[in-house]
């Protein structure tokens, strides 16, 4: 796994999880495998969160034992879009290899905040799981935001928001779609 060292501008690190966005759109936005045009932009991420945080590190993470030749155009897409492309096979047949690999991630770069190296933490991710990790991030002075569709995020990150983290919608807030998916018009949580 690559590292910032003391030595690098402060960055604002950005972790994907693509299996987990991907599926969340899938199964509980449209209820549908999403086709071409019902994706997210990934394009047009980057600029907006650079107004949001400065400059970015984005690592795109998928689950490497997954992986098939179709997401190979997906690869190089993202790449060129600017994305580190992380595919991290499977420890054992029990761990989660983009959990595993976000999360080390994550506590790999807290002694970075604290050295003033890291700003932020941006992660794309409905999983309650990471919720642990962020906490220490904002424990340690850092900032997140943390993206997703708000309605489907756990009670764990929600709750990370009384904490000082902010919440990003990924289509009403980041604008990462070019169709509205039949989602309420508006934000429902700003009525």
């Amino acid at each position: 796994m690559e590292t910032l060292n003391s030595s690098s501008p402060v960055q604002s690190i950005v972790l994907i999880d693509g299996p987990n966005v991907d599926s969340v759109l899938g199964n509980c936005i449209l209820q549908d495998c999403p086709r071409s045009h019902e994706r997210p932009r990934w394009n047009r991420v980057l600029p907006i969160l650079r107004e949001q945080v400065g400059n970015v590190k984005p690592y795109f993470v998928f689950n490497g034992d997954r992986c098939r030749d179709k997401v190979f155009p997906l690869y190089r897409a993202l790449r060129g879009f600017g994305y580190n492309v992380e595919a991290p096979k499977a420890y054992d047949d029990e761990t989660d290899p983009v959990d595993t690999w976000i999360i080390d991630k994550i506590h790999a770069s807290v002694p970075l905040i604290r050295e003033g190296c890291v700003g932020s933490f941006v992660l794309f991710s409905h999983d309650g799981g990471y919720a642990p990790a962020l906490r220490r991030v904002l424990d340690s002075g850092g900032r997140v935001l943390i993206v997703g569709f708000r309605e489907e995020l756990s009670p764990p990150l929600l709750e990370l928001e009384e904490h000082g983290a902010q919440i990003l919608d990924l289509e009403y807030d980041l604008g990462a779609f070019d169709v509205r998916l039949g989602r309420p018009f508006g934000p429902p949580w700003a009525a």
